[in-house]
């Protein structure tokens, strides 16, 4: 079991005026990484990650967290203002 913070800024456009602007990161991740083929009957959802040569890339898993939470719609603070006014 691999439980890790990512935590920091990322440089986003708006999602609503395209500006940049600094996103701030603070998720836990947690990931199962099993050697070999993962089975198991229960119904605990996991993240499951699977090694067939006994090397997990975390540097790749976290990436692809990263990109995840990219991929989220975000806004700036300027456009989060003008939606609440609205």
């Amino acid at each position: 079991m691999l439980k890790a913070n990512l935590s920091g800024f990322l440089i986003k456009p708006c999602d609503i005026c395209a500006e940049e602007f600094k996103l701030t990161v603070d998720e836990e991740v947690e990931f199962f990484i099993s050697d070999g083929i993962y089975e198991d009957d229960s119904s605990i959802e996991l993240d499951v990650v699977e090694s067939f040569d006994g090397i997990a890339d975390v540097e790749e898993l976290l990436n692809s967290e990263i990109e995840l939470i990219k991929s989220d719609y975000h806004s700036c603070d300027n456009c989060k203002s003008s939606d609440e006014e609205l």
